[in-house]
């Protein structure tokens, strides 16, 4: 009853349903367990509000790190008030009951949570279909990437060293506040073909208070045309973690670049196209 009551007041945060509950379930907590297991409830998700609002700190999203196993203690603490305080227990025990029936039936209909991110499946296709192919991976999609097309059971060390260099390098510019990279410095050869990462993420990344940019408008384009400059017949594109107005912007730029996709397939966050290239293509062709 208390994980059902806690995941109603988390999918209706926006009302003062959830505030009262904090404050009461502090209290409660606080007389019975005493105030030491109290702040320790209280000041991790105060320093994540504190950081969040100074910018410092993403909280969107990630404050459900810290606010579901306290938002779990908070409604069992008051649900425990309500309970012992009640002159009539019977009575009390029977509301909860009741609250705990009316909260629980939408959410078993329609429980919440993220939908499973779909890369499994697509670069399990992905596989069956690339034949030494270029891929080009985007930047949201690497840590899936590598995680799905590595055999783990005997992984290939020197592709993972690389992937470990890229990524430091990729912080190490962000922190620095420059984003200028080597095309050179994103292409993996490996024993099923090139791997492409992506460039610049389109933004000049400056850490102040918290991440600004400028975004380029023809960063796409030109990541296509890097694309298009290998040489091969076809190409394949992975990403993740984007928004549908982001792939489609994306395929924009491959039209832009004189490409053409002839083959996608969408995961719930994440897609798959194979592209041609009409330059690589008549090139091939003579």
């Amino acid at each position: 009853g208390v994980v059902l009551l806690a995941s109603a007041w988390r999918r209706r945060n926006g009302s003062g349903t959830a505030p009262a509950a904090a404050v009461i379930g502090t209290i409660a907590i606080w007389r019975r367990r005493g105030r030491v297991a109290a702040l320790i409830l209280v000041l991790p998700l105060a320093v994540a509000l504190t950081a969040g609002a100074l910018s410092l700190w993403p909280v969107y999203q990630r404050l459900a790190l810290f606010l579901t196993p306290i938002g779990l203690l908070w409604v069992g603490a008051v649900a425990d008030l309500v309970y012992f305080e009640a002159p009539h227990r019977r009575e009390s025990t029977l509301a909860i009951t009741a609250l705990v029936a009316i909260v629980a039936w939408p959410i078993m209909g329609h429980p919440w949570g993220p939908p499973p991110e779909g890369s499994r499946e697509l670069i399990a296709d992905l596989s069956r279909r690339r034949a030494s192919e270029p891929v080009y991976v985007l930047s949201g999609g690497l840590p899936t990437w590598l995680f799905y097309t590595t055999d783990w059971n005997a992984p290939e060390s020197q592709r993972l060293a690389w992937y470990a260099r890229f990524w430091q390098t990729r912080r190490d510019a962000v922190r620095s506040g420059s984003m200028a990279e080597d095309p050179s410095t994103l292409t993996w050869r490996g024993r099923d073909g090139l791997e492409l990462q992506a460039g610049p993420t389109g933004q000049h990344w400056v850490i102040i208070r918290g991440f600004q940019g400028e975004r380029n408008p023809d960063w796409g384009y030109e990541e296509m045309r890097r694309l298009e400059a290998v040489g091969a017949p076809v190409a394949w594109i992975y990403g993740s973690h984007m928004s549908r107005a982001a792939f489609e912007s994306l395929s924009q730029d491959i039209r832009r670049a004189d490409g053409e996709v002839t083959w996608d397939a969408r995961g719930p966050l994440a897609a798959l196209l194979q592209v041609r290239f009409a330059q690589s293509a008549a090139g091939n062709a003579q």
